[in-house]
């Protein structure tokens, strides 16, 4: 993958050492939304992620996945899906490598077999809705 526009002093980094720089979660004045903002750092293979926001008692209200992203800086709303949203919150970022299973020689019958996931960071944000 060419990468155009480097800067000299922020190299793109091999996927093992490829981390999150920032991490935000900030409710939208109306309960219903949370605003998230990433930022990770350069990098020679594309990333994914998944995004999770889960209620203090464990409970997931929503979820975004980032397939192999062509950009550093990724800003997305998520959507509550309970209507009483007021509460404590933890949002949380995975941010992973997927490796693809090599080929088998049994021909088409030989079933799915999903990639492998390596992890390579994560960040927590703990937010509260009124």
């Amino acid at each position: 993958m060419d990468i155009f526009f480097q800067d000299p002093d922020d190299p793109p980094l091999p996927p093992d050492e490829v981390h999150i720089r920032s991490f935000e979660a900030a409710p939208y004045p109306d309960g219903s939304r949370v605003k998230i903002q990433i930022e990770i750092s350069p990098f020679l293979k594309r990333p994914s992620g998944e995004v999770v926001l889960r209620l203090a008692s464990g409970a997931k209200v929503a979820s975004a996945s980032i397939i192999e992203t062509m950009t550093r800086k990724i800003e997305m709303t998520l959507h509550l899906r309970s209507r009483q949203t007021s509460g404590d919150y933890t949002a949380s970022f995975d941010l992973f490598y997927e490796h693809l299973p090599e080929e088998s020689d049994n021909g088409p019958e030989t079933a799915y077999q999903v990639p492998e996931r390596v992890a390579v960071d994560r960040a927590k944000k703990d937010f509260s809705i009124s």
